[in-house]
């Protein structure tokens, strides 16, 4: 018999009529079915959609950009490293410079000796001798495979899983901070608690871990609750939540929204063979360390590919991954990953391309036996100057 994971908030979620996915053993929202009718039913995108398409997915994609929206991300990957030798460990290991003082977050990956992507986290100094890595669902147990590798008995360093002890929540959108104020016992002003900086407060008598960090591109926070408490909170959060007028929300609204603001997938974009440069990243590699990868990630300046976002031109299509994209007949890459922009008003795809294209430029993506043009476009599509993460 196999059982899945489920978050502590998962009997609401059932109450609350949520349509369920699974992923590395967790049973994750997708969307909620009662926000159906509050999306274009009419709308649905052209493609073999069926089993991944719902009216919900747009309703809650709009409420996360126009007020706010609810995610459990319970299932996110949660590692804690301390120890004497913690920073000295980690900054051998990230591309980022992560140790920046306690209460920082830091953004970066970690890389294998040739500078391709195997690690794709956030990094919060919780302490002097403390850090937090959150990583994602399908990655904790690599990522922890390959923290315990690198350690050694000669270290002072201790690596735990705290991934169950803590259930996750994002609130995002640009009321996150009307819904939370509120609830919680510290100040979200952007100069009291500014963008990619983690906090330790309360929410009434449960006290929580704070992030403010965003995978939609809009204002928001992760919170950490201590997993006895998920219930609870989710359902205060929930009420909060609806009372301005926003949604609970799943994880297909954020595939939605990361591929407008050109957010990357660990296993699409970012990979083992492919190095920050070449991924789309490589302004987030500011380590002066010397960690693993850093001389490959040095000789990849003139990489001949780089990924690239396309739209395409002539309708609206779920691009799934792997389709085809071509240059007056000639194979030039494949989609690895893509998203319908609703804000924007297109069909997002990214792929690895020549740097010889540029955006502008018009390809053909192959769907369903059928070429369709397509667009190269500068990234991000939203909101570019990053302005409204830093509200």
């Amino acid at each position: 018999m196999k059982l899945s994971r489920t978050s502590p908030a998962y009997g609401s979620h059932v109450n609350n009529d949520a349509e369920f996915g699974s992923k590395s053993g967790w049973l994750r929202v997708d969307y909620f079915k009662t926000n159906t009718l509050l999306g274009d039913r009419q709308r649905e995108p052209l493609g073999p959609t069926e089993a991944i398409w719902s009216a919900a997915i747009e309703a809650e994609h709009r409420s996360v950009r126009e007020r706010a929206g609810l995610f459990d991300l319970t299932s996110f990957g949660k590692i804690r490293v301390t120890g004497g030798d913690a920073t000295t460990f980690l900054e051998g290991l990230c591309s980022n410079r992560v140790s920046r003082g306690p209460g920082c977050l830091t953004y970066t990956q970690m890389l294998n000796e040739s500078g391709g992507v195997i690690s794709d986290v956030t990094v919060a100094q919780t302490n002097e001798e403390s850090f937090l890595v959150i990583t994602g669902t399908s990655a904790l147990e690599r990522d922890l495979a390959w923290l315990d590798s690198q350690n050694s008995p000669n270290l002072d360093v201790f690596i735990s899983d705290e991934t169950s002890s803590w259930a996750c929540f994002g609130v995002w959108g640009p009321s996150a901070r009307e819904v939370l104020a509120p609830l919680v016992a510290t100040q979200l002003d952007s100069e009291s608690f500014p963008y990619m900086t983690y906090r330790e407060t309360f929410l009434g008598n449960v006290p929580i871990r704070m992030s403010r960090v965003t995978f939609v591109g809009e204002l928001g926070w992760e919170l950490y609750i201590p997993s006895e408490y998920g219930r609870a909170v989710w359902e205060v959060l929930s009420t909060a939540v609806l009372h301005s007028g926003g949604l609970q929300c799943g994880y297909r609204a954020i595939d939605s929204l990361r591929c407008e603001k050109g957010y990357l997938y660990l296993g699409a974009e970012l990979g083992p063979d492919r190095t920050p440069a070449e991924s789309g990243v490589g302004k987030f590699v500011k380590n002066s360390a010397n960690f693993i990868g850093r001389s490959a990630v040095e000789a990849s300046a003139d990489a001949p590919e780089r990924l690239a976002a396309l739209t395409l031109d002539e309708f609206w299509y779920q691009l799934q991954g792997g389709e085809e994209v071509s240059s007056n007949g000639a194979l030039a890459g494949t989609i690895t990953s893509g998203g319908l922009g609703f804000t924007i008003g297109k069909a997002v795809g990214f792929a690895f391309l020549s740097r010889s294209f540029k955006p502008g430029d018009s390809l053909e993506v192959r769907i369903e036996g059928t070429e369709h043009r397509a667009t190269i476009v500068e990234q991000p599509l939203y909101d570019p100057t990053g302005s409204r993460i830093r509200a």
